[in-house]
């Protein structure tokens, strides 16, 4: 079993061009805080996922200079680009994590980690009950691969939409917690998003903050509820 993590990027956003690079607390540029716990995630390898056009090319030498594997592909089909990158690394299942979601947790995303023989597809986007920016997607690459064709125009500018409309062809594992948290928002799509968790964030560390201590809640007590056996 190979796992990797895939960390999606683009440095030119609509709303907040050049955010990937933006500096967020003491941790450096957002794709460098982005990268740092994605590689405490504890998988075999770790990949920047970026585009092959000229504007990307800041953060490919970023990826390159942190010591993570980088695979730049197409600019707008992310399908076909993560194809690119499961046949760049070898891996056998992958982790999906976006270039705006600095508080990710890696903690919830080892815990999926554990269960990655129990189904193709652990998410916690089946039922929302965990922030915006907290996604945990673990794919099996195998599956990813021959579901890949499915993908229609609109699904191929995401990472994993056409796998949720093709969910009855999968075994699925469900993250949920019993607190709804969904309600929180942890992404950086604007200036105002950048400001609001530099405030959050205050002198913590952004790579190793998690966002339960930065809000001052419990620790969240994931549940992983079997949707669909494998068959």
């Amino acid at each position: 079993m190979h796992r990797a993590v895939f960390v999606y990027a683009r440095n030119d956003s609509k709303r907040l061009p050049g955010k990937a690079l933006i500096a967020l607390g003491s941790g450096g540029p957002l794709l460098s805080i982005v990268l740092n716990r994605a590689r405490m995630v504890g998988a075999e390898s770790c990949a920047l996922v970026t585009s092959n056009r000229g504007v990307d090319d800041g953060l490919a030498e970023m990826g390159a200079a942190l010591g993570v594997q980088v695979v730049r592909g197409d600019a707008v089909n992310l399908v076909r680009r993560t194809i690119q990158a499961i046949h760049a690394t070898g891996a056998s299942h992958f982790l999906r994590v976006n270039g705006d979601s600095p508080f990710f947790s890696p903690r919830l995303a080892q815990q999926a980690m554990t269960h990655l023989n129990r189904a193709v597809l652990i998410s916690n986007l089946f039922e929302r009950r965990f922030p915006y920016g907290v996604a945990v997607e673990w794919v099996a690459a195998s599956a990813y691969q021959a579901l890949a064709s499915s993908a229609d125009d609109a699904e191929c500018e995401h990472v994993t939409a056409h796998l949720y409309r093709k969910r009855a062809e999968l075994s699925l594992l469900s993250m949920t917690q019993a607190r709804d948290d969904s309600k929180l928002q942890l992404t950086i799509d604007t200036i105002a998003d950048h400001k609001r968790l530099t405030a959050l964030l205050g002198q913590a560390d952004p790579v190793q903050a998690e966002y339960w201590n930065l809000y001052g809640i419990p620790v969240p007590q994931p549940l992983l509820n079997l949707l669909k056996e494998n068959r």
